[in-house]
């Protein structure tokens, strides 16, 4: 797991370092400085016909409840792995097992079954996620995306595709969802 939380964190921080990347050198292109956003000169005074904010109660601080994610590492050669993840406050983990590789959805380049096992939670609110606690013994079937989304240093990025049979259609693209392929593990998840 400590694999899979390295490329996450990987992930998010070169999609900023990218991003700052390109700003710079758009602005070499142009030859201005680039765009900094300086806080101390935002202009927060309201407009006549404006109501003030009143809404300054530190809710920034606080982590939202409804924030989904859930991260998968697994081997290609021996069909286990785990996963990780959180819902609000609760944390859950547990083990990939017996993964194969079924026939591939249109979209993607590989796709496998798997089963969850082991789940376990901690934390507060975790009474109310039934379907997550769903999870022990279910068969999930994933797809990786045929296509490229993005590459971030040398990670080519893409698309997650689910299975979801007696649904049109079967396969789709999974929302909030990612897909790479590194040294024969395949790390995917989800974020929303």
């Amino acid at each position: 797991m400590k694999n899979t939380i390295a490329v996450s964190l990987f992930l998010s921080l070169a999609i900023g370092c990218s991003d700052a990347k390109e700003e710079e050198a758009a602005a070499a292109d142009t030859g201005t400085e680039p765009a900094e956003d300086n806080w101390w000169e935002d202009d927060e005074t309201p407009d006549d016909d404006e109501e003030p904010d009143d809404d300054d109660d530190d809710d920034d601080d606080k982590p939202d409840d409804s924030f989904f994610s859930i991260e998968f590492g697994l081997s290609l050669a021996t069909g286990a792995g785990g996963f990780e993840g959180h819902y609000g406050e609760c944390e859950f983990a547990g083990a990939i097992v017996d993964a194969a590789e079924v026939e591939a959805c249109g979209d993607c380049s590989m796709s496998m079954s798997m089963t969850l096992e082991s789940v376990s939670f901690t934390g507060e609110g975790c009474d109310d996620v039934d379907d997550l606690r769903d999870m022990e013994g279910s068969t999930e079937t994933l797809g990786h995306g045929a296509v490229e989304l993005i590459d971030i240093e040398g990670l080519s990025i893409h698309a997650l595709y689910g299975f979801d049979e007696g649904e049109t259609p079967e396969w789709a693209a999974v929302d909030g969802g990612y897909s790479l392929l590194v040294d024969g593990m395949w790390y995917f998840g989800i974020e929303l």
